[in-house]
């Protein structure tokens, strides 16, 4: 998506996001991208967002998926994570 506001990872987690990070099970906030993740009725929440200032747009992935699968997903979700390229 484009980047409209100027927003930054950190801004953009502080407009966004809307539960208190306290708690979430993963929070990490870089200068170019954030990543959090929390649990609720058995399924873990994982979202991702890469920042690319250069060409003003945000890339993002949001993943549900089975909490008692966790293991199986973890190789998935850094692949697809680390795959958040420009066009």
């Amino acid at each position: 998506m484009r980047n409209e506001a100027g927003d930054t990872p950190a801004s953009f987690v502080r407009k966004n996001l809307r539960q208190n990070r306290r708690g979430l099970d993963y929070d990490r906030v870089t200068d170019r991208f954030f990543a959090i993740s929390a649990v609720a009725g058995g399924r873990i929440f994982y979202t991702r967002c890469n920042f690319d200032p250069g060409r003003g747009t945000i890339h993002c992935v949001d993943l549900a998926y089975p909490q008692r699968e966790e293991k199986a997903w973890d190789r998935i979700v850094t692949r697809i994570s680390l795959s958040l390229r420009p066009l």
